[in-house]
């Protein structure tokens, strides 16, 4: 019997979206002045003094990068998961799945890059949108390779307690 209520679908289907859009919303934020590479440097730096004293500028400049570059691979790795979920099959989806999850995600980091080019401290970057969507990529691969693995092989789930051909094969001999 289809949905006897009409407004289920839309209920499930927000509930599939909500967390994606405040994902975006979260990313987005994150993209604003206030996390701009001098605004992050002033509490990096002072950090890695802190725990490193012996630390020199270029290795702070170089953690800094790697902060700011693993943030974006982060952030936008859960932005695939969070669509992933949303646009269905989960690891077991297809490539149209797969697909739909990559242009979104690239759509985002897009529209995020166009976004800080009209902030006054941030820059955009063809650059960053391609980490963007190697977070993106990378976390969908894990969980391809996550569906697989978890995943019984071909001809190799039984009924408990059945036995397998070969076994019956050496008492008859």
């Amino acid at each position: 019997m289809p949905n006897s209520r009409p407004g289920r679908s839309l209920t499930a289907g927000l509930s599939r979206w909500l967390p994606p859009l405040a994902w975006i919303g979260v990313i987005f934020g994150l993209s604003t002045d206030a996390f701009s590479a001098d605004r992050t440097g002033a509490v990096l730096e002072p950090l890695l003094r802190w725990l490193l004293p012996a630390i020199r500028p270029a290795q702070i400049a170089l953690a800094h990068a790697l902060v700011r570059k693993g943030a974006h691979v982060a952030a936008y790795a859960t932005l695939a998961l969070l669509v992933r979920r949303a646009v269905g099959g989960g690891t077991r989806g297809g490539v149209r799945q797969t697909l739909a999850t990559l242009a979104i995600v690239g759509g985002c980091a897009l529209l995020d890059e166009l976004h800080q080019s009209f902030t006054l401290h941030r820059t955009a970057s063809l650059r960053d949108t391609g980490i963007d969507l190697v977070g993106g990529c990378l976390a969908l691969a894990v969980t391809a390779a996550w569906g697989r693995r978890s995943r019984p092989e071909a001809g190799t789930a039984r009924l408990p307690g059945a036995r397998s051909k070969r076994r019956r094969g050496r008492r008859a001999a």
